[in-house]
């Protein structure tokens, strides 16, 4: 299946169904091309960006060459047929290739999304401001550091915001904000670092959204 952000309206009983948009692509590949070819060219055509294509779709030859005119994202959709097991997705940006049948926490699903897709420095790293925009999202959509940090953060963010109501930190926004902080416990006082703290757990749902939808 072939899915893009653009959901159907509300009421249409195939909940969770896709749209896409009918972009026709034309082209020819010589003798010899492969599927990842020709998943290349339609990328190229419609102006996305490949961010992932698994091995098989190399190993895949057309001896005779390959002609499409066609919509791109049914073409897309023909050839993700021939693999089990997985499909294409886009945003509307980048092309990727997902694994079906996701067992994420709604949170590592949408977060590990944005780290996906954070634009990266050439060494790897993401891009200056991409934190700031990442967590902006994560805020918008109200999930909140207390409910899913790592579990001795979370907990040590919850004592800090109890013992300071007037100081709490309630967003992403603001734990990326703040290095240090100093949590009183029943065994004295614990250091929380909540910048480093959410950089970690922002690492981990790219992890685990790479092993749920990104075949190998």
């Amino acid at each position: 299946m072939m899915r893009t952000k653009k959901q159907r309206g509300n009421g249409n009983p195939y909940r969770g169904a896709y749209v896409w948009p009918e972009d026709t692509v034309s082209f020819s590949l010589p003798a010899g091309c492969t599927h990842a070819d020709e998943v290349r060219e339609i990328a190229r055509q419609l102006h996305l960006e490949v961010a992932s294509l698994p091995e098989e779709l190399s190993r895949t030859k057309f001896s005779h060459g390959k002609a499409v005119f066609q919509s791109g994202y049914i073409r897309l959709m023909e050839i993700a047929a021939n693999y089990e097991g997985w499909e294409f997705e886009t945003n509307g940006k980048e092309l990727r290739t997902v694994k079906h049948g996701s067992n994420l926490s709604p949170f590592d699903e949408f977060v590990g999304s944005l780290m996906l897709g954070a634009k990266r420095t050439p060494k790897g790293h993401l891009a200056r401001g991409e934190y700031e925009r990442i967590t902006a999202e994560i805020d918008r959509r109200d999930f909140k550091p207390a409910d899913h940090l790592e579990r001795r953060d979370r907990e040590l963010l919850r004592k800090w915001n109890r013992a300071h109501s007037r100081d709490a930190i309630q967003t992403f926004s603001e734990a990326l904000r703040h290095k240090r902080l100093t949590v009183p416990t029943d065994d004295g006082r614990q250091n929380l670092l909540p910048r480093n703290a959410l950089l970690v757990r922002l690492r981990r749902t790219l992890d685990k959204y790479r092993e749920a939808h990104i075949p190998n």
